[in-house]
């Protein structure tokens, strides 16, 4: 739920935070800020998704997971006081993307927690999740959104580092230790 709220929760505001901190000369340049400041994270998911995969095989799944969920707590922290729309870019970029390998890790973790017999349904059930997270972290960004004037996407993305450390808090006492069996 962290990885969706992280994504999606700014979708309802983007184009909001963009004028109100006066990042755009007008209505159209602010939705092309808004538009990549939003497709950012998928950016630096590009070049790295295959990394984080070399990564968990080294490592295991586990420590990826807590380690793109370290990336989530602390970039929805760094972006909830950015005032610049380069650093705005670049904390998505970096943390939502480059430091998070969820997106590489979901498969792989659906089939050894589910195994055989489960995998499709550990699969839905974290889609069905992430879906109603998808449908639901909007409206929060966008009723949260501007509650601390001076840093408008400050309280949606603290909301968002909090369920990121809540799910770092499950990952680490909880999840098995996944590892690449050889």
């Amino acid at each position: 739920c962290a990885h969706f709220y992280a994504i999606c929760s700014i979708f309802s505001y983007a184009g909001i935070l963009v004028a109100d901190l006066g990042w755009a000369v007008d209505r159209d340049h602010a939705g092309s800020i808004a538009g990549f400041m939003q497709s950012s994270n998928v950016l630096g998911r590009i070049p790295t998704s295959s990394l984080w995969g070399i990564f968990a095989d080294k490592f295991g799944l586990k420590c990826g997971l807590i380690c793109s969920m370290v990336s989530l707590l602390l970039g929805g922290l760094l972006f909830g006081v950015c005032l610049d729309p380069a650093f705005a870019v670049a904390a998505r970029f970096l943390f939502f993307g480059v430091l998070s390998g969820w997106v590489t890790f979901f498969a792989p973790i659906s089939m050894e927690l589910g195994g055989v017999e489960r995998q499709t349904e550990v699969t839905g059930i974290v889609f069905a999740g992430g879906t109603f997270i998808q449908l639901l972290g909007p409206a929060i960004g966008g009723w949260t959104y501007g509650l601390v004037p001076q840093f408008p996407a400050l309280v949606p993305s603290c909301l968002g580092a909090a369920i990121s450390t809540a799910a770092l808090v499950g990952l680490w006492a909880w999840m098995p230790t996944l590892a690449r069996k050889n």
